[in-house]
């Protein structure tokens, strides 16, 4: 069954995923025998990581989007505002509500995808609307400029890191610098791995993502050292 790769929890999405990294981690990278291929249920290469802009629920559109999910909504849906957040719904509300959008929808508008912040498991646990720019322009950083990507064994916690080039560095810094406060999503193909909020600039050409499998972050980091 094809694994989709996610942060596990949404506590950790509001924290800085992505942190500076001056040098090299000191701890010991943890064994990793693993297959992307397996690990995905498809083939990915370094080529189609991407940074990409999210749908900040503060726009103008992202209202829009959530009207129309609103239009003919059952009162056995449930869901939440956050003024951080923006629309949190529940797991078992999460396919009801794209449907919605999509039915109302004049016409399907080219280049937006609608996600969830983490993989939707029945429950009453919240999710987090995302909307992200996708096919009609490019990432805002991709997988060129990253020069190597390894899995750091912390104490408390275990990380994918991977480290950009001094072109993707000087991006990658002007990019948070530019986005404090919102949201960027981190892709995998179509694939969404996660959508950490900016909390600051991020300066040192490093970025670190926690919070999922290892066997998922082994297999991460093995696909953006594949520039193949």
């Amino acid at each position: 069954m094809k694994r989709v790769l996610f942060l596990a929890m949404a506590a950790l999405m509001l924290l800085a995923a992505c942190r500076n990294q001056m040098e090299a981690p000191q701890s010991d990278e943890p064994q990793c025998d693993v297959d992307p291929d397996e690990v995905f249920g498809a083939h990915y290469t370094a080529a189609d990581f991407g940074l990409w802009d999210v749908l900040n629920f503060d726009s103008h559109r992202y209202w829009e989007l959530v009207h129309m999910a609103m239009i003919g909504r059952p009162d056995s849906l449930k869901h939440e505002w956050d003024t951080y957040e923006g629309l949190l719904v529940p797991a078992s509300d999460t396919a009801a509500y794209i449907d919605a959008i999509q039915r109302n929808m004049d016409e399907k508008v080219v280049g937006e995808r609608y996600f969830w912040n983490r993989v939707p498991e029945e429950g009453d646990t919240l999710y987090r609307f995302l909307c992200v720019y996708y096919d009609d322009h490019r990432p805002i950083l991709n997988g060129s400029h990253i020069d190597t990507a390894w899995v750091d064994a912390w104490k408390l916690r275990t990380d994918v890191v991977w480290q950009f080039d001094s072109v993707g560095t000087e991006i990658f810094r002007q990019v948070t610098a530019e986005n404090i406060g919102r949201y960027l999503a981190i892709m995998l193909g179509d694939r969404l791995i996660a959508a950490p909020r900016v909390n600051g600039e991020i300066s040192g050409g490093s970025c670190a993502v926690t919070g999922f499998a290892l066997d998922e972050m082994c297999a991460l980091a093995k696909v953006l050292n594949n520039k193949k």
